[in-house]
């Protein structure tokens, strides 16, 4: 009878966790209709989407302490500073000398950022592009936008 309870929470956990995520994803898509279009057709609005920087948290065997089986921010900062627990990611990439050291998870951010297409080239000489940005900078500060990524074609 416990297995069958705790196959039933085990797969409600992850039904609420995807119904978060979608309900979340919804509400990012239709962020991008609250921004004014460009006028100018060479620039393009893409996407809004939630970005890790430099990259997501990985956690590892030494972040799960046994004191509970669910990990939340003070658990990770807890593991840190006690288990020598660090990102995987991090550490992987510092040994292979691509980064050159260990972000805590603190250091490791989400930021929402709106995608925005524009052709190749310089950015400052792109016609239109500083005055679009400015027009929109007070509704993305409004909408939590943290940052803007381009896309150049």
């Amino acid at each position: 009878m416990y297995i069958a309870i705790y196959m039933f929470s085990y797969s409600s956990i992850y039904i609420y966790a995807y119904l978060y995520i979608f309900i979340m994803t919804a509400k990012i898509k239709k962020l991008i209709e609250k921004i004014p279009k460009p006028k100018a057709g060479h620039i393009k609005l893409l996407k809004i989407e939630e970005i890790f920087v430099p990259h997501p948290y990985c956690i590892t065997p030494r972040h799960l302490t046994g004191e509970s089986m669910y990990l939340d921010d003070q658990s990770i900062r807890d593991a840190e500073k006690n288990n020598n627990a660090a990102c995987d990611i991090c550490r992987k990439l510092v040994k292979q000398g691509r980064q050159e050291h260990i972000f805590l998870f603190d250091e490791h951010q989400q930021s929402l950022t709106l995608f925005i297409e524009v052709p190749k080239g310089e950015l400052n000489s792109i016609t239109g592009l500083n005055e679009y940005l400015f027009k929109i900078k007070p509704v993305l500060l409004k909408l939590g936008i943290d940052g803007i990524a381009f896309k150049q074609v």
